[in-house]
């Protein structure tokens, strides 16, 4: 058994980015939209692992930009996690490097880490124009949990008052795969506008805009397609603000999810063959437990 080492991790949207469903209450005898909701909490979760992802690169990221580079970090003498920074050329080189003996808090939340994720950044600074990085993952686990997939972040620039910056977001070859053995799919294009706080180098109060789409196989290997509409995100909710996705997934009807109208309470609005409800959104951990009990 694992010795659990908390160590703080100082970063607002890691699961920043944690944009999960959960389930509709309503009696479990209703097996069709159980099972729907299901599916639309799978897919959820499959986001909140990328998103984690990408949240670590950002954090060393910000470190680096901000002359102030990540250390390694340690509890007890163990080195949970280290950062190492250097150019190639003109390519900028970070290798975060996380043991698995020691845990995270992300969001309120605490999460083993192991394996490795590589970020090399060309073409300018974070912000400019034509900026690109690119992320992959060697042996990286959260929560034993295997993330794989290859994201490329293409900066369009800052905008004529230097208030937000557009990014188009890809990722190929993504693969999740529990302890149990099954795995999902993904493959996803995005752009996401990212709006600027007060400090450039903290996103405690910046905001994502995001559009576009995901297509994969889920954990019950079906086909399914995931478009996003001015989906908001801000750091300190587990989901998202406004915005629809609009859910396909192969059997099953379209599915709209609302998000309403801004306000962190976890709760939207289905709507499916013309018929609408409202459901509660899960904790990210009840999501967790959930597939872990698979």
């Amino acid at each position: 058994m694992k010795t659990i080492k908390k160590f703080l991790y100082l970063l607002v949207i890691p699961s920043l980015f944690i944009f999960s469903f959960s389930s509709c209450e309503e009696s479990e005898n209703e097996e069709g939209p159980v099972i729907e909701t299901d599916e639309i909490e799978d897919d959820e979760l499959i986001t909140s692992y990328y998103e984690d992802v990408l949240a670590d690169v950002e954090m060393a990221e910000n470190a680096f930009e901000n002359n102030n580079p990540l250390k390694s970090a340690s509890v007890d003498e163990v080195i949970c996690r280290s950062v190492e920074h250097e150019y190639v050329g003109d390519t900028l080189i970070i290798t975060i490097t996380y043991n698995g003996e020691c845990q995270f808090e992300i969001d309120g939340e605490l999460h083993y880490r192991s394996g490795k994720i590589i970020t090399k950044r060309f073409g300018g600074r974070k912000f400019e124009r034509g900026a690109t990085k690119i992320v992959t993952l060697e042996d990286f686990e959260i929560d034993s949990v295997q993330i794989e997939g290859t994201h490329k972040v293409v900066s369009q620039g800052l905008n004529d008052d230097s208030t937000s910056v557009l990014y188009d977001v890809t990722l190929r070859n993504g693969k999740v795969t529990l302890p149990t053995g099954d795995f999902a799919t993904r493959e996803t294009d995005k752009t996401r506008l990212h709006t600027i706080g007060k400090n450039w180098f903290d996103r405690r109060d910046d905001e994502l805009l995001i559009n576009g789409n995901s297509t994969g196989m889920n954990f019950r290997g079906l086909a399914y397609t995931k478009t996003y509409t001015d989906v908001l995100k801000v750091p300190g909710c587990p989901v998202f603000l406004s915005g629809t996705i609009m859910l396909e997934i192969e059997g099953m009807p379209t599915t709209l999810v609302d998000y309403g109208d801004g306000n962190c309470d976890r709760k939207v609005v289905i709507t499916r063959d013309g018929q609408s409800r409202e459901i509660t959104l899960r904790f990210p951990d009840d999501r967790r437990h959930r597939l872990r009990r698979n």
